[in-house]
């Protein structure tokens, strides 16, 4: 096997992890030491896969975080999964948005974090204020804009601001509880405006 074909073993691994922990939800036969370790290895495994590649060309899905995000999505819907669990899952989402990278998110990766990202606040059990401090987070501490290195940030550019624009629709669209109600949408719309100025 081609040492770049092993990534497929990674990301359907995680794959077929989603659909455990999506059955487990249920069936509750995993214990809490098993959930915490399956949460562990999404964070590790997301923080460090290199290859982001989406469809590759003869081989097909490689996906990784789109599958990875599915997985975070799954256990973010898990009882057993906790609330300082679901910020850590926030924190690994932003920090691969804005790591460094040459694969631009163009196989709707943005859309799988989304989910994974509504999941976590449908659980809600996360305060408002640290979404909106992590939404703050994707904007950064002074217009993005005005710091943007075309080339260097180019494909950090577009990840972050491909999140940040499926979260407005899926804010926008999906029923969220009450407590999101008020802080959600200003704060992408200001992280939005952070990126591109002449964002309406």
């Amino acid at each position: 096997m081609d040492k770049a074909d092993h990534v497929f073993l990674r990301t359907f691994s995680a794959l077929v992890l989603s659909a455990v922990v999506a059955y487990d939800q249920q069936a509750r036969a995993l214990g809490a030491e098993e959930i915490r370790e399956i949460t562990d290895a999404a964070l590790a495994y997301l923080a460090h896969e290199q290859d982001l590649r989406g469809f590759v060309l003869v081989k097909g899905w490689a996906h990784s975080v789109a599958h990875t995000a599915d997985l975070l999505a799954r256990l973010a819907e898990h009882p057993g999964v906790g609330v300082s669990d679901l910020e850590r899952m926030l924190d690994a989402i932003s920090d691969k948005v804005l790591a460094p990278t040459p694969y631009p998110y163009v196989d709707r990766e943005e859309f799988r974090l989304g989910k994974a990202v509504v999941s976590i606040l449908r659980r809600d059990e996360v305060p408002a204020d640290k979404v909106v401090a992590w939404l703050q987070k994707l904007a950064g501490p002074e217009p993005r804009h005005k710091a943007f290195v075309p080339g260097e940030d180019n494909v950090r550019y577009h990840n972050a601001t491909a999140l940040l624009t499926a979260l407005h629709i899926m804010f926008t669209y999906q029923e969220l509880p009450s407590s999101f109600e008020e802080g959600l949408l200003p704060t992408v719309h200001a992280a939005l405006k952070s990126f591109m100025p002449w964002f309406v």
